[in-house]
This record gives C-alpha cells, structure tokens and sequence, in this order.
C-alpha cells in the first residue's frame, strides 16, 4: 500500500495504473460505513485508493473543526487489512494553494 502525500505525486502514480481505479474520499475516523465503501470499490474495480483529508472548509463558525476525530494510525491499519492500493493524505496546502 503506498501511502501519497501530493496531488502532483497521486498524479504520477496514476499515469502509472491500468485498468479502472476506485477512489472513496474521507475525512478520517473511518467506521464500518467507509469500509463496505472501500469494499464495493475493491470488488468493482482493479484498483483502489481512499483519500483521507479533514477539509476545513466543511466547517462552519459554529462547529469545532478541532474536535473532529483524526484516527489516521487506525485508518490506515485498517485500510492496510483490506489491501487497498493507495491512500492519499494531502495538507491543506495542497488543498488549497496560496495562487
């Protein structure tokens, strides 16, 4: 499982992949929900990658983008048993560039 951390480097490992790709987006703090998710993408296609990415801007003034659960060991343990491809874990810099 290779573990991504750019957009530019999850574009170049792409280039690379053949045949179809299954891509779940998350914020982290996977639960049984995101795995059957994973699962589907495993079975209906010959690669899978899960992005994980606690997007701020999902947040609003009122709700505490600080206190959401961030369980990235666990996730990428579990996602590890499932034998996913890929995970991408972009910064909020990758996000949302400055330009």
């Amino acid at each position: 499982m290779k573990i991504i951390n750019s957009i530019q480097d999850f574009r170049d490992w792409r280039e690379r992949i053949v045949n179809s790709l299954g891509f779940v987006p998350t914020m982290g703090a996977l639960h049984n929900g995101h795995l059957s998710l994973v699962k589907k993408a495993i079975k209906m296609c010959q690669h899978t990658v899960v992005s994980i990415y606690v997007n701020p801007t999902q947040f609003s003034p009122n709700e505490d983008l600080m206190t959401y659960p961030k369980t990235l060991e666990h996730d990428i343990e579990s996602l590890s048993k499932l034998n996913v491809d890929a995970i991408l874990l972009p910064t909020d810099s990758e996000m949302y560039p400055s330009d």
